[in-house]
């Protein structure tokens, strides 16, 4: 392998990618997501979680599921797990200076999250072709893995009026390979 970083061979210019700081993932969740029932922290209900770099343009946040949170009694709601990854992996794309939509998520659920304790969950890019982008994410309770999620997202262009949702386009039923 040649002297290519992780985010060269993902796709991604140095100069696109967040210099560690978080300035850039702030500035493109203000931008382009301000209203975020995930991450918008000025939104009373909800749940205001904040992502950080953490290396190699990973992010990680941490959140505790209280009872709002269940399924099954004690248990956290396995929708409520699926927001988590599917908001680290498009933070993660903010890191990176993409701004992108989730086309395709598969999760694996590997054991169950309690309600109440916190949970940590973290995403990485592993693989860009623009405008595709894969992206996984993990969620760990008590340092241990509970669920794992992979996703395929497709990247928004940009308008002067904001961002182009396609919502006049058909989206192909297959997902492209990545």
């Amino acid at each position: 392998m040649d002297n290519k970083s992780q985010g060269e061979e993902a796709g991604i210019l140095s100069a696109d990618r967040d210099d560690g700081t978080g300035e850039k993932l702030r500035r493109m969740r203000q931008s382009v997501h301000p209203d975020c029932v995930v991450c918008n922290p000025a939104d009373r209900l909800g749940l205001r979680m904040e992502f950080e770099i953490t290396g190699n343009g990973a992010v990680a946040a941490e959140f505790l599921p209280g009872e709002a949170f269940q399924g099954y009694s004690g248990l956290m709601h396995g929708g409520a797990i699926s927001l988590l990854l599917d908001q680290a992996m498009t933070n993660c794309l903010f890191a990176a200076g993409i701004t992108a939509v989730t086309g395709e998520i598969n999760i694996r659920y590997l054991r169950p999250v309690a309600a109440g304790p916190p949970v940590l969950v973290t995403a990485s890019l592993k693989k860009s072709r623009p405008p595709l982008y894969l992206v996984e994410a993990e969620l760990f309770q008590e340092n241990k893995t509970a669920a794992h999620a992979v996703g395929k997202f497709m990247r928004l262009c940009p308008k002067s009026s904001g961002i182009d949702q396609g919502a006049d386009r058909e989206v192909s039923r297959k997902a492209p390979d990545i």
